[in-house]
């Protein structure tokens, strides 16, 4: 057998760019055939490939990271109960379990075993947010986790290619929109197919290598990479801490403290608020998925995620905390808290990392809205939109407008939106003076319109509209930069309190939101006047806000000042 510690680092790289390319081929996939728009358009998705002893090889370049990065544990779980050994060509894994992998039911995740010449030699995974999976239909009061939907106990969906019917008839018979939800599982099946074949055709082309033995010496390799990057950080801990006021009436209190050695860094929640009676726990799989994404981001490493890179991150948080929920706590709405790690990672670890760090993002946590009802065709309809604010400004570097960050997912095209449900998009644009101001000033927000149709176009009886999220306390800046103030939410031109989740609404009611922008970084008196001057020009910045933070006198004036 060729020894691969020996192996060329070019041949390498293209086996496992091979490995990338059938996880990205996995994702596109899953699109292509997905009946919601939720993994469809939105995005909301994850798509992997593991080894046969479970380790995480590749992943695709579009996942969300709530999703991602916690895969491997999920896998690890349903081989508990079907141990590979004992897998079968054609079986398909599935469940939904929050405390093993994404955080909370909506989520359900497929494992397919991948074979060749008989032998189990990987498996291809992916997972995806479902619209509708049953219980109180998006609503943060639940009590408790079985209010909140099916829970599928890990099972075969497929036994040896053939639909486990039981299966498909209990999820059928839990989910308000059974075509759309078994309609993006076997869009799910499709995927990891697809994955699971390109994997046969890699695997045969190794000759006399085992597909194991590269993907071994890539997380080997990997794990190097990742080893040297630590030992050039400062060693020591480093901590940082946020008081929420409220978060749909819960005050809530983060605390990390990140210790980095030369051989791990890990991220201590020790601290942190004590699990809420509301639905905005976070299961300890999911905050592990943001911390581990968040150290990487500051990394900057250019190799992808894998095992390698994950062998030398923890975390630790203590049981029945807000980042550590015990069962059976409600956790629908776990991205209300886990999305915010990242900022609060940034901040423990700015002051040694000053130049890889980013100011808070006024998408954080991301500002969710479901619409439900029936349609002027007497069809019911469920949707998902998503509202975005704007990125944190990073050293040197703009904030991005208008992104969902950390989530990863897209804007919705308003055609999509329209098409779906009925309502008609009044607005959607960048929110001029949104961003935080800085030596770099953060992304901008974005003010977001609809008015419910009426008539024949209308839905009938009106429809039920829930929010939940959005920033409804400041985005702070960051090294002397400004921050950004909340969301602003108006229902038929009246204001309305930041944490409105919702209510039911009728025809021609009008619905805004104003998502801010992030926060800037640096002082701003340090910013290029000509940057200033073209935020003016372009109208993101208004004249009398130009002049209040840069100074700003009007055009041209500071024309040579950049010279």
């Amino acid at each position: 057998m060729k020894d691969t510690a020996s192996m060329d680092p070019a041949e390498l790289e293209m086996i496992w760019g091979r490995l990338r390319s059938a996880a990205n081929e996995q994702a596109a996939t899953l699109v292509r055939t997905a009946f919601s728009s939720v993994v469809r358009d939105l995005a909301d998705y994850a798509c992997a490939i593991f080894d046969e002893a479970g380790c995480l090889v590749a992943q695709a370049d579009s996942n969300t990271p709530g999703l991602c990065c916690s895969m491997g544990r999920m896998l690890a779980y349903m081989l508990r109960t079907f141990p590979g050994p004992s897998l079968r060509p054609g079986d398909i894994l599935v469940s939904n379990n929050p405390w093993e992998a994404t955080g909370h039911h909506n989520d359900i995740t497929l494992y397919t075993p991948v074979f060749f010449n008989g032998a189990l030699i990987a498996y291809t995974a992916s997972a995806a947010h479902q619209i509708d999976i049953g219980g109180r239909r998006t609503d943060l009061q639940s009590r408790d986790n079985y209010e909140e939907g099916l829970r599928i106990p890990v099972c075969k969906l497929y036994k040896q290619g053939q639909p486990n019917e039981d299966v498909f008839a209990f999820i059928r018979a839990n989910v308000r929109h059974p075509e759309t939800v078994v309609g993006d599982i076997r869009a799910q099946v499709a995927a990891n197919h697809v994955a699971a074949r390109r994997l046969e055709t890699i695997a045969e082309g190794l000759g006399e290598l085992e597909l194991k033995t590269v993907c071994d010496e890539i997380n080997r390799r990997s794990r190097e990479l990742m080893l040297a990057a630590l030992a050039r950080l400062p060693a020591g801990c480093y901590e940082a801490s946020q008081h929420v006021e409220s978060i749909y009436g819960q005050p809530v209190d983060l605390r990390v403290a990140v210790r980095i050695s030369p051989k791990e860094i890990l991220l201590d929640f020790a601290g942190t608020s004590r699990q809420s009676p509301i639905a905005i726990n976070c299961t300890l799989a999911y905050t592990t998925s943001y911390a581990l994404f968040s150290v990487y981001t500051v990394l900057n490493l250019k190799t992808p995620i894998n095992e390698g890179i994950l062998s030398c991150l923890r975390v630790e948080a203590p049981e029945a905390s807000i980042v550590n929920a015990t069962f059976p706590a409600p956790v629908f709405a776990r991205s209300m808290v886990g999305n915010l790690i990242p900022e609060l990672v940034y901040r423990a670890l700015a002051p040694v990392l000053p130049e890889q760090v980013m100011s808070s993002s006024g998408s954080s946590p991301v500002w969710l809205q479901n619409f439900f009802g029936t349609g002027p065709d007497g069809r019911p309809f469920s949707a998902l939109n998503a509202v975005s604010g704007g990125m944190g400004a990073r050293f040197g570097v703009d904030g991005l407008s208008c992104l969902y960050f950390p989530v990863n997912i897209k804007n919705l095209p308003v055609e999509i939106m329209e098409s779906n449900i009925p309502i008609l998009v009044e607005k959607r644009a960048l929110s001029p003076d949104s961003c935080g101001h800085g030596r770099s000033r953060g992304g901008f927000g974005q003010e977001f319109a609809f008015r419910v149709l009426d008539g024949d176009l209308g839905p009938r009886g009106g429809l039920d509209f829930v929010a939940r999220g959005g920033r409804a306390y400041p985005v702070a800046g960051l090294f002397g930069g400004t921050g950004v103030g909340v969301c602003r939410i108006e229902l038929n031109g009246e204001p309305l309190a930041q944490e409105w989740m919702g209510a039911h609404l009728e025809a021609n009611d009008r619905v805004s939101f104003f998502a801010p922008g992030g926060g800037g970084l640096g002082a701003a008196s340090e910013r290029s006047p000509t940057a200033v001057e073209q935020d003016v020009a372009s109208g993101l910045l208004s004249a009398d806000v130009a002049s209040a933070f840069y100074g700003y006198t009007g055009p041209g004036e500071h024309a040579a000042a950049d010279k």
